[in-house]
């Protein structure tokens, strides 16, 4: 779909379009399916969205709408890398790294930074992002992260690489969480073997609490600590401290206890991504349901 202003996407609608037509034009007439519907005259559908649950959408439209063609698809997502799938990519129209900052309604286009895309029918699939803790003083600093996304842990990775302690000092990591991302996101920076030391703080009394009961959890609580993890139970963190680049440097717990480490990542939680359909006046998340 053209940009109606702003510098025009690579590939832009048009070419899309006449692409798909003369892929059309020279697929023998036995094999290609018969659509009553002109590529430029179908309804134009804007997925907001390159994740699971926007290609999700994708996957049972296309399904729906294999014989009757009626549909031309175009996902934009903000996200460098297309989710897991297993759609032909050939059959729609993506665009990375092409955040979308204004939905407008009344003139039915969707805004990104390069221009602006038309729609029929525009479909909100931003799903979700990691929490900081902003009540803890120091949430903010160099060396805090989030896991939820790949871009996450490319970030950690390159902080991790950049990351130095004085000579005899331990380089240490923490992950806030012991729920399922939290135990991810530990054995993914276990796995970078940038850190000399590292620890998982939860707050609860025992790891997965949320999906095993106790003895479960002192089971799995004592395997993740056999594999060379420090497991805190019934912890949580006062205060980040920083260093004059602002940088972290220690974390000093409720109980007044004082840490070193270098990097601290947060799997405590999601919440919706709910900011465009809020500035478009849908409403929040928990609205959207009967919305068109």
């Amino acid at each position: 779909m053209a940009p109606l202003q702003g510098p025009e996407p690579t590939p832009n609608y048009e070419e899309t379009m006449h692409n798909i037509e003369q892929s059309q034009m020279a697929t023998p007439p036995d094999t290609r399916s018969q659509s009553p519907v002109s590529p430029r005259d179908r309804t134009k559908v804007v997925v907001v969205g390159l994740g699971m649950v926007g290609m999700g959408f994708i996957e049972k439209l296309l399904d729906r709408d294999s014989v009757q063609k009626q549909y031309s698809i175009i996902v934009l997502g903000e996200e460098k890398h297309v989710a897991y799938n297993r759609l032909d990519q050939q059959t729609f129209t993506y665009k990375t790294s092409s955040a979308v900052t204004k939905i407008d309604r009344d003139a039915k286009k969707v805004h990104t930074a390069e221009g602006a895309y038309p729609y029929d029918i525009c479909v909100l699939a931003t799903g979700s992002e990691a929490v900081k803790p902003k009540t803890i003083p120091g949430y903010d600093a160099k060396g805090v992260f989030v896991y939820r996304t790949i871009g996450d842990l490319e970030e950690m990775i390159e902080y991790a690489d950049k990351v130095s302690v004085g000579e005899g000092k331990m380089k240490q990591a923490i992950v806030v969480g012991g729920g399922l991302l939290g135990l991810e996101a530990a054995h993914a920076v276990q796995d970078m073997e940038k850190f000399d030391k590292m620890t998982v703080v939860h707050r609860s009394k025992w790891l997965l609490s949320q999906q095993l009961d106790q003895q479960g959890g002192d089971l799995l609580t004592q395997k993740v600590r056999d594999m060379g993890v420090e497991v805190l139970l019934e912890k949580q963190i006062k205060e980040i401290h920083t260093d004059d680049n602002g940088a972290i440097e220690a974390v000093t717990y409720m109980s007044g206890e004082r840490c070193e480490c270098q990097l601290i990542c947060f799997a405590i939680g999601i919440r919706a991504r709910d900011d465009l359909g809020i500035d478009c006046g849908l409403g929040d998340a928990s609205t959207w349901r009967n919305c068109r």
